[in-house]
């Protein structure tokens, strides 16, 4: 059983395509060599899974995509391969599970809250410094059943 198993739990349930009136976010695992590669760069040796996501912009010609793992060294903690600000520097994102269809992320001010309704329903909440900046509704349209890479 993974380490992070609440958390590998709560990412099984959530891949697949999601879309909102803002954008679609494609969320799938990573595969063994793109874990290998943020594991490289935050020098981590216990990788137990990862995912990617990516995203499209509806309204406008944008799009862009990030990538994490967690490491059974490193309880409530996930190592990206870049941040959420412009620069494309790596980060290391806190995570709480507040229940099992609740998930909190946060790095400095920023927080994203993502709460499972249900199979295919979820809200995601951004703030900033505890200021709600953005609330989005997104409905899944296709799921990914089973992970393509677990890392033990």
């Amino acid at each position: 059983m993974p380490f992070h198993y609440q958390l590998y739990d709560y990412w099984l349930r959530s891949t697949g395509i999601w879309v909102s009136p803002l954008l679609t976010l494609n969320v799938d695992w990573l595969n063994e060599s793109e874990i290998s590669a943020i594991a490289q760069i935050h020098a981590l040796e216990r990788v137990e899974f990862g995912i990617k996501m990516s995203w499209e912009y509806r309204k406008k010609l944008d799009s862009d995509y990030m990538s994490w793992c967690v490491d059974t060294k490193h309880p409530n903690v996930v190592f990206t391969d870049k941040s959420i600000s412009h620069n494309s520097a790596p980060s290391i994102f806190s995570y709480q599970m507040r229940d099992p269809n609740r998930l909190v992320m946060s790095v400095g001010k920023y927080e994203e809250t993502i709460v499972l309704e249900s199979y295919n329903k979820r809200l995601r909440e951004h703030r900033y410094e505890g200021k709600l900046m953005r609330r989005l509704w997104e409905t899944k349209v296709d799921a990914t059943i089973a992970p393509l890479a677990m890392v033990s």
